[in-house]
């Protein structure tokens, strides 16, 4: 168990001293992202989902919400539900104007 942990810790330093400035600070970012739970770990394969799901577009390189009222949402709701934070019932864009039956 200790040689495990020292080799991987070994192979993380020598990684980051041998990537390049970009690499480096791309990992640093999805280390320190998943270490405060802001973003998955596997954050291309987790937007390759959304796009595939339909909440998100590819526009060049660039990804892109398809429907602003989510990206609004997204927003004003940052932490997820569950974690202390009571689920908002918002009307239904259907529903908006129409008297509840």
């Amino acid at each position: 168990m200790f040689g495990t942990s020292v080799g991987l810790s070994v192979g993380l330093v020598g990684a980051l001293t041998m990537s390049g400035g970009a690499g480096r600070r791309y990992l640093v970012f999805l280390l320190r992202a998943r270490w405060e739970k802001i973003l998955p770990l596997r954050l291309g394969a987790f937007l390759d989902w959304a796009c595939e799901a339909g909440l998100m577009r590819l526009s060049g390189p660039a990804y892109q919400f398809r429907h602003r009222e989510f990206q609004h949402w997204l927003a004003a709701h940052p932490r997820p539900v569950g974690e202390g934070v009571a689920p908002v019932a918002t009307p239904s864009p259907c529903r908006r104007g129409r008297p509840e039956p």
